[in-house]
């Protein structure tokens, strides 16, 4: 939802102050960021309940996984290859506010 409004308040306001946009970019990236680490499937993370859910996994092997989960973050984060793909998905993800927020710049 910030990401949104930031696309939409950016590209309303671009032609008051093209720099300021910038801005706004920098506010959409954040918040597509924090999605894409939030949805990652290890506990304590929220992307966990869906990977739980998905897989039938049960509330016992949930836990066990969760006791050594801020350890795997921990190892992901600072492993290349995930943080490659974190960058690529936060990317993608921030595209579609950048040509909205495009499309209002040029409307206004």
């Amino acid at each position: 939802v910030i990401a949104l409004a930031a696309a939409i308040i950016g590209g309303v306001i671009a032609h008051l102050n093209p720099e300021i946009v910038l801005l706004f970019w920098q506010i959409i990236t954040l918040n597509v960021a924090l999605i894409v680490f939030n949805l990652i499937p290890i506990p304590p993370l929220d992307g966990s309940h869906f990977l739980r859910y998905a897989t039938g996994m049960s509330e016992e092997t949930f836990f066990r996984l969760a006791s050594w989960g801020i350890f795997i973050l921990l190892f992901l984060v600072n492993f290349g290859p995930s943080r490659a793909l974190m960058g690529t998905l936060i990317h993608w993800g921030r595209l579609p506010f950048g040509i909205l927020m495009g499309v209002i710049a040029k409307i206004f």
